[in-house]
């Protein structure tokens, strides 16, 4: 890894200088801004609720919005800015993913090999990714190594193929998240290999009557549908919106979707699940791609480990598209599995392992190491999953402040996506400013995080919390989007 850790450490002092400069002044007078913010705050919709806000001059570093700045609230998905912002402090956004392959094992002698062909997973979240824009594909990936195999003369392979799995000694699934969280896609978690986004497409159809089951009809891929059970219900209201969910975890399996759905009808649901084995489904399409790409393959005669002229050859490496592009794709798309990722390759690469324990105390303690006035900072995963995940807005703010100033040559703002408000309350025509702001959403929780942009530019940083409403979860998105839209006219007046 070329990471310029250095001048990473170094650059730990401006942080310290950040958040430790970055005190409130004093309350700007009564105006625009402060009566928008006493409207959001005693909204009946927010009554009961916890909301937390600090919105930060960049240029001038002064408070101007603020209301329960050092609260500490549950951060959800705005937490992947700290995670993917590190990244961008750390200079790794030119780095890769590489996942090793060797040969293990001898040649005969006549354009075989006995032994076995081994992939070693390096937690790389992209490989076989469907969404995500140069991502290695089987084919690209089969192809690579049976060229490699061509160019060492090999057509025949005695043996079989191997994921090694050994990079990660964690379970998937961080102990903190919720259990109904983890068949979901979302909570499949990542594993020192990952493939297809670690996901399952399940396709189900509509009940023939009122309170039979909608059947499992389908899965992608296709020998994962035995992995799976539907217990989801039909009901005969013709206005039900979906309420399906998997329940099951990585040790286990078996999965069983549960919910309710609607009958009598043609209709059809595709589902998001969390994938079994994900190596599994890799080696099988990997096999089929190498033989029509002229590998053979037999059983070995004798165990390679009897064997006495074994040897390890590396034989190729798959590299990912940059860490740079994972990140704007991660935020942009709210990805658990490729910020967990990045969590346990910054733990490899700056505290020594990329245990999942280890590489959160190396973060946390960092961060926690330079946000001397304020401790309320708590974080359990990469990805904001947990909910037990804490951070203060002034928090946040400060950070996002630290990365307009620590990469000169680079904008971190252009890996978050652009916010755009519910249709209800859009902009006025002819804002000169735009939001770049990370959502998160969790059960009662809503936030939003980052950047009121002036032109290309960011001109204020952004946080804002929203903990244990009561109301219905899409009046309060809508409440939130409206005050941003009408925060941000008022910031670029």
């Amino acid at each position: 890894m070329s990471v310029y850790i250095d001048r990473f450490r170094y650059s730990w002092l401006s942080l310290i200088l950040v958040f430790g400069g970055m005190k409130a002044m004093s309350q700007p007078p009564r105006n625009d801004i402060d009566l928008l913010l006493k409207s959001f705050i005693e909204d009946s919709l927010l009554r009961h609720a916890h909301v937390a806000l600090n919105v930060i001059d960049l240029r001038s570093e002064r408070v101007v919005a603020q209301h329960h700045p050092d609260l500490a609230m549950v951060p959800a998905s705005t937490l992947k800015l700290i995670t993917c912002g590190m990244l961008f402090f750390s200079q790794a956004e030119m780095e890769t993913f590489a996942t090793p392959v060797r040969l293990e094992g001898h040649f005969t002698g006549d354009s075989g090999f006995v032994g076995k062909l081994v992939v070693a997973g390096r937690g790389d979240p992209a490989l076989g990714s469907t969404h995500l824009p140069g991502a290695v594909g089987i084919d690209s990936i089969a192809a690579q190594i049976s060229g490699a195999l061509r160019g060492l003369g090999i057509k025949r392979l005695e043996g079989d193929l191997e994921v090694d799995e050994k990079y990660l000694s964690n379970i998937p699934e961080n102990p903190e998240w919720l259990y109904y969280d983890l068949g979901n896609y979302y909570g499949g978690g990542c594993r020192a290999f990952n493939w297809a986004d670690n996901e399952v497409l399940v396709g189900l159809s509509a009940a023939e009557k009122p309170g039979a089951i909608c059947p499992l009809r389908w899965t992608r891929p296709p020998e994962a549908i035995e992995d799976f059970t539907s217990a989801v219900e039909g009901s005969g209201n013709a206005v039900i919106k979906p309420n399906v969910y998997v329940i099951g975890t990585s040790s286990n399996r078996h999965k069983r979707i549960y919910g309710n759905w609607k009958c009598c009808s043609d209709d059809s649901i595709v589902l998001r699940a969390a994938m079994y084995r994900p190596a599994e489904h890799f080696l099988r399409s990997l096999k089929q791609e190498l033989v029509k790409r002229g590998v053979s393959f037999s059983e070995a005669s004798n165990g390679i480990g009897q064997q006495t002229n074994v040897r390890s050859l590396a034989l190729t490496e798959i590299q990912s598209p940059v860490l740079g592009a994972l990140a704007r794709f991660a935020l942009e798309r709210s990805s658990n599995l490729y910020c967990e990722a990045f969590l346990h390759w910054m733990g490899n690469c700056f505290a020594g392992s990329a245990d999942r324990d280890s590489a959160l105390h190396w973060l946390t303690k960092t961060l926690m190491g330079a946000a001397t006035e304020n401790q309320a900072f708590k974080m359990l995963d990469g990805s904001g999953l947990s909910p037990k995940n804490l951070i203060s807005a002034s928090n946040m703010t400060a950070f996002l402040h630290l990365l307009t100033l620590a990469r000169p040559d680079k904008n971190f703002w252009e890996w978050i996506p652009e916010f755009l408000p519910v249709p209800e309350k859009s902009r006025s025509p002819g804002t000169k400013c735009s939001l770049r702001l990370k959502s998160g959403s969790m059960e009662r929780v809503k936030a939003y995080a980052g950047y009121c942009m002036r032109g290309e530019q960011p001109a204020y940083a952004i946080s804002i919390m929203v903990n244990n409403f009561v109301a219905e979860p899409a009046a309060v998105k809508r409440r939130i989007s409206s005050f941003l839209v009408d925060l941000d006219e008022l910031l670029c007046k």
